[in-house]
């Protein structure tokens, strides 16, 4: 009878209020995500956002963009995701169903990293608290932006079953046509175009590039001549400063090998010859992100010989010798994931 009785008392008592969802703040955006605990938590989501993040985003940037993620068990036991994204122009309710709530989550993830490269691509006016779900006075702060690092007492401690805190390593992968001019390295100044892959972490940027130094003539005395072109294949590295669609890349340093060939002109034996080429390279590099996928690249290096390579003729005796070369050089990067 009395278990009868507290069944009754208990059926009839109201719920509990579901818990305030976790809030994460990444600039302009806010990311609200409620889910059961079975659900992967706000750390993990945080961490898998900032993973997948190409540019940092600027800390305090006025609320653009939020997106609150709710996550619900249905009757059949599987689970729901409704999504509310709210922005100065509308908002959008959107809801997905799964078995399992990862999936949901890696949703989650992925709508905000597309919300927070948007912030980043065009300067959005800022949300008007009246408007955004749960604006208002009674709202609470906002959390600080997570790229700023709080005091180690003020860090919580990750579940057991959630992922790791720390990030793993994002890698993007540019490719890279490029056209520019040279001065120095051959006689005059001459055209130079290329193809160069870099490997980029958060902070590091690794290259390879083949370059090809279109031919250029030199004079000697009698109308004699010869004319010179480069070929050549060079790696190196840079560290990466980004702040928001930019990034500089300085000083890159590292080490070209080729060949200078060369031909003789207007002499009574036309002589031929490959004369080995190594340089060290030294310069800045600038990109500026034009699309979530591509950038625009800017490259000035000098590239200083190893020896000195010759370019020598029986009649006319030494027609060329290498020195410090200067190249300029423009293309368009294309990141692949």
């Amino acid at each position: 009878m009395l278990h009868h009785l507290l069944s009754s008392l208990l059926g009839v008592m109201p719920a509990a209020p579901d818990s305030a969802p976790a809030r994460l703040s990444y600039g302009a955006v806010e990311l609200r995500w409620r889910a059961p605990a079975e659900c992967p938590d706000a750390a993990w989501i945080d961490s898998r956002i900032r993973s997948d993040l190409a540019i940092v985003p600027r800390p305090r940037d006025p609320l653009s963009i939020l997106v609150d993620d709710d996550v619900q068990r249905t009757d059949d036991g599987r689970f729901a995701l409704s999504s509310h994204t709210t922005s100065a122009t509308g908002s959008e309710q959107r809801r997905w169903v799964a078995d399992a709530c990862a999936t949901l989550a890696e949703i989650a993830v992925a709508q905000a990293v597309s919300a927070i490269d948007q912030s980043l691509a065009e300067v959005l006016p800022p949300l008007d608290a009246n408007v955004a779900p749960g604006g208002g006075a009674a709202d609470p702060p906002r959390l600080p932006d997570p790229f700023v690092d709080p005091p180690p007492r003020d860090r919580p401690a990750s579940p057991e079953p959630a992922a790791p805190a720390r990030p793993r390593p994002r890698l993007q992968i540019g490719l890279r046509p490029m056209l520019g001019l040279e001065s120095g390295g051959l006689p005059g100044t001459g055209p130079t175009m290329g193809v160069a892959t870099a490997l980029l972490t958060r902070r590091v940027r690794t290259e390879v590039s083949a370059l090809y130094f279109m031919p250029r003539y030199t004079g000697a005395r009698g109308g004699a001549g010869a004319v010179l072109q480069l070929v050549t294949a060079a790696a190196r590295v840079c560290p990466r400063g980004l702040l928001r669609r930019i990034e500089l890349a300085a000083p890159c340093v590292g080490l070209e090998l080729g060949a200078a060939l060369g031909r003789g002109v207007g002499v009574d034996v036309s002589r031929r010859d490959a004369v080995l080429w190594a340089a060290a390279l030294v310069g800045p590099a600038l990109a500026v992100r034009v699309h979530p996928r591509m950038t625009a690249f800017a490259d000035a290096h000098a590239a200083f010989p190893l020896g000195r390579p010759t370019f020598a003729m029986r009649e006319l005796g030494t027609v060329w010798r290498a020195s410090i070369g200067v190249r300029a050089l423009v293309g368009l990067e294309i990141r692949l994931r």
